[in-house]
């Protein structure tokens, strides 16, 4: 169904406007399907995209696929919140290092001030702050 919604132009960074409204992607049984792990925080902000939706369920090929298609990687909530927060917050440091590869900005923080590496920090994240810490590196040398 992704594939089918992305022939036919849909726009990958299309968010929704306000739950319950969501895109087409994040409508389709594919989406859906995709979720490996039971979610710990069900609730999708004002503004959730499809890259975001990709990343909670921890999909390294639908962020590579949405990111080919156009999907913004620093794509924001209605409260500033991206993708790699989402990453960030869940813990995922193979998500969070693809994320990267796609051009998301570690140094962009969420309405609440917070960047990527304070919501590693406060939840102990090792893996993912590594990840992020690297990048910053890498982008200052």
């Amino acid at each position: 169904v992704i594939e089918k919604l992305l022939a036919g132009g849909a726009d990958v960074n299309l968010g929704c406007r306000k739950p319950p409204d969501q895109s087409p992607f994040l409508l389709s049984p594919s989406m859906r399907n995709i979720r490996s792990q039971p979610e710990e925080n069900p609730v999708r902000a004002p503004g959730w995209t499809p890259l975001m939706e990709a990343t909670r369920a921890r999909s390294h090929h639908l962020i590579k696929l949405l990111a080919a298609h156009g999907a913004n990687p620093n794509g924001t909530t209605a409260g500033d919140y991206t993708a790699l927060i989402e990453a960030a917050s869940i813990g995922v440091a193979s998500i969070a290092s693809t994320l990267l590869e796609i051009g998301a900005r570690v140094d962009l923080p969420g309405d609440d001030g917070r960047t990527p590496l304070h919501y590693v920090m406060g939840k102990g994240y090792v893996e993912v702050m590594q990840v992020l810490l690297r990048d910053m590196t890498r982008s200052c040398g």
